[in-house]
């Protein structure tokens, strides 16, 4: 039976992982048109930020210090705050003003390469693809005629975000014999929202999206050969 290498060493070129891992950081918006009109009301970035939480499991399969890394990943994203004006007031110096966001849960399937910096293959760098598709369904729409100013902008929002989208994933991190640490960035090659619906009308409404997150993971050894 042959050894496992001791932790530090070399790993065998043909050694396979499999790992778990999960984190949060912080979700960014951009918006070619940073305000929209929607009689009677409009919607505008506010130019803050969102939050945004990730589990993903892996297989990573490492060639002398090159490796590849296919992965499945869940990520919740709740996007930066847009503001709208609601229709609503509590007294004389309240504002009619509220914010609202835009928020995904996304399942997420990545093709990642990676390239190791060091002989013990602890630093490494990865880069690849991704393809995601939302998970989280809105119920019925609001009736029109019924619904409040403040509600019918929200169900708007509720509803934007485009069924799928193609993503650029990166990330800088440290691997150890059974625990992991990485910052990864996820850009969106295609926007998170395309167009919003209100009031009977669509409007086109770009919205593009980017997390950046820290995660801890746990790996072990799937296979040798």
């Amino acid at each position: 039976m042959a050894l496992a290498p001791a932790y530090g060493q070399d790993a065998p070129p043909q050694e396979t992982f499999w790992g778990i891992s999960g984190g949060a950081g912080l979700a960014f918006s951009a918006a070619p048109q940073p305000r929209i009109e929607l009689p009677p009301t409009y919607l505008s970035t506010t130019g803050g930020t969102g939050e945004s939480v990730a589990i993903a499991a892996f297989v990573r399969m490492p060639r002398s210090r090159w490796f590849g890394q296919p992965e499945l990943r869940f990520q919740s994203v709740l996007s930066a705050p847009f503001q709208y004006y609601s229709g609503l007031s509590s007294g004389f110096f309240s504002s009619s003003t509220a914010t609202t966001a835009f928020y995904v849960d996304q399942m997420q399937v990545a093709a990642l390469a990676g390239y190791t910096f060091d002989a013990r293959q602890q630093w490494y760098a990865l880069l690849g693809p991704a393809v995601a598709w939302r998970v989280n369904k809105s119920g019925p729409a609001l009736p029109t005629a019924t619904a409040s100013l403040d509600d019918a902008v929200r169900d708007a929002v509720d509803r934007a975000p485009a069924a799928a989208q193609l993503q650029l994933h990166g990330g800088l991190g440290w691997w150890g014999r059974h625990l992991g640490v990485e910052a990864r960035y996820t850009h969106g090659l295609t926007p998170l929202v395309r167009q919003l619906s209100f009031h009977n009308r669509t409007y086109d409404f770009l919205v593009r999206s980017s997390t950046v997150m820290f995660t801890v993971g746990y790996h072990g050894r799937l296979s040798q050969r």
